[in-house]
């Protein structure tokens, strides 16, 4: 009787591991609410609500609403990635929001879409995805909405969409915002942003390349593209639209840069709308070139 009894025991234990009843708190790379932390060992976590990575990765699991104006709603330590698997993340209405994706440490997190539904993060978040100018850090294929600063601080930053005013800082808001990652190789290719100040913006001494970009420039806009001094960037074919702002006595610029401009810097097949106050500027100063066939950038 004894054993049988034991056996009927451990039948039950399996029981409830099978329906999930006694799982740990942290079990299982999907999660579904916000605040959580995606870690490769959760024992050693130094927060609470830890989401252990499977295949160097969690994922998002639903749609969630986050309200925290302290912290992110999503970290990724350790260089774990975010699958956001056509899910999206929101700030709760009203609220001023931290970071929806903070990457923190280790290096090589990417924030990715692996659903052929869109990925998207939006409302009142001080940056969609802040990296943190942690190394081979990646952004790609995500929608973010309303955000002060899209994408912040990144390595790659790739086929996103970045649209929407939304939450500002003193009235101004960014698009794809860098001071740059690495000495050399930062890539911002391939994105669609509109109505942000600026739409990129470029600072540091660190080499970034600015390629293949649409930026549409309206009545908020000051600039498409934003260098400072010391900006040694590679802006190449990109299509600025849009008529731009020429607002508080000047005229809003396509390309802003520093007087005086940064050495190092180079201007190939960028193209801007005829109506940008600033297009036929940007043409003479060897900056841009106007909508040609064959439409070749």
């Amino acid at each position: 009787m004894i054993k049988k009894a034991r056996y009927l025991s451990w039948s039950a234990v399996l029981g409830l591991l099978l329906l999930g009843w006694a799982l740990p708190a942290h079990a299982g790379h999907t999660f579904f609410a916000c605040g959580k932390t995606c870690e490769v060992d959760c024992d050693d976590a130094p927060y609470a609500d830890c989401v252990e990575a499977e295949g160097g990765k969690c994922v998002l699991g639903q749609d969630i609403v986050c309200s925290s104006t302290t912290t992110p709603a999503v970290r990724l330590r350790d260089g774990m990635d975010l699958d956001m698997a056509g899910s999206s993340i929101t700030c709760a209405s009203g609220v001023d929001c931290q970071h929806g994706v903070q990457m923190e440490s280790g290096s090589g997190s990417k924030v990715v879409n692996s659903s052929s539904d869109e990925a998207l993060i939006t409302g009142g978040f001080h940056s969609g995805v802040y990296c943190g100018l942690t190394a081979s850090s990646e952004v790609t294929g995500i929608r973010i909405v309303n955000t002060i600063v899209g994408v912040n601080d990144c390595k790659t930053v790739q086929n996103n969409v970045i649209t929407g005013i939304g939450r500002t800082f003193l009235t101004l808001n960014f698009g794809i915002q860098t001071s740059g990652v690495t000495a050399s190789g930062d890539l911002i290719s391939g994105n669609y942003v509109a109505d942000k100040s600026w739409g990129i913006y470029i600072s540091g001494t660190d080499a970034v390349e600015a390629s293949g970009n649409v930026v549409h420039t309206t009545g908020w806009s000051n600039c498409g593209v934003n260098l400072t001094s010391g900006s040694e960037a590679i802006v190449e074919a990109n299509t600025f639209l849009g008529v731009g702002n020429a607002g508080f006595g000047s005229t809003r610029k396509v390309i802003c840069v520093p007087s005086p401009e940064p050495t190092g810097t180079e201007y190939s097949g960028n193209i801007c709308d005829r109506d940008h106050p600033d297009c036929a500027a940007c043409i003479s100063g060897g900056r841009c070139m106007p909508f040609t066939a064959p439409f070749v950038p």
